[in-house]
């Protein structure tokens, strides 16, 4: 039986489009997911965050990661706006750019996601927690992003997960 479900889609820029979602058959969206800047941290462990990250997502149906080979655009700088012309040319319609470094004895992640046709920000975090939480804190990013997008509560953090 397929469940009947209403969303708002933040694709676009302002202007907001009801879907209604009673059939089985929902284009995932575009999303590009490059590697999150290091900081003061292993590139392994920012690589590992970004890898669960795409995991979930693309396991959840709404949205297909683009493969990083098809990159044009790079992101150099947390703190820059990314050059959307480069994103859009290859179709993206979201992008999530994102931080990991270390604070003390804490690890620290941040996370942008951008709307590539607005040119705008959708949403931005930041958390902090001990290194050994380093998947914890992709779920929680993970959540963020599918709530962002389809305005349900994520479930990739939930006790299941851990």
């Amino acid at each position: 039986m397929i469940q009947r479900r209403e969303f708002i889609a933040l694709i676009g820029g302002a202007a907001a489009a009801r879907l209604d979602i009673s059939q089985g058959n929902v284009q995932p969206i575009p999303i590009a997911l490059p590697d999150f800047i290091v900081g003061s941290i292993d590139r392994d462990t920012a690589r590992d965050i970004m890898q669960i990250i795409v995991a979930n997502l693309q396991r959840s149906g709404f949205f297909a990661p683009i493969d990083p080979a098809a990159y044009i655009g790079r992101i150099t700088s947390f703190d820059a706006f990314p050059r959307f012309p480069d994103w859009r040319q290859i179709k993206a319609q979201l992008l999530v750019t994102g931080r990991v470094s270390r604070e003390g004895s804490s690890l620290k992640a941040e996370f942008r996601l951008w709307d590539v046709f607005a040119g705008s920000s959708l949403e931005g975090r930041q958390y902090t927690t001990s290194p050994q939480n380093w998947r914890c804190i992709a779920n929680i990013i993970s959540d963020a992003i599918y709530e962002k997008v389809t305005g349900d509560q994520g479930h990739f953090d939930s006790e299941d997960s851990r």
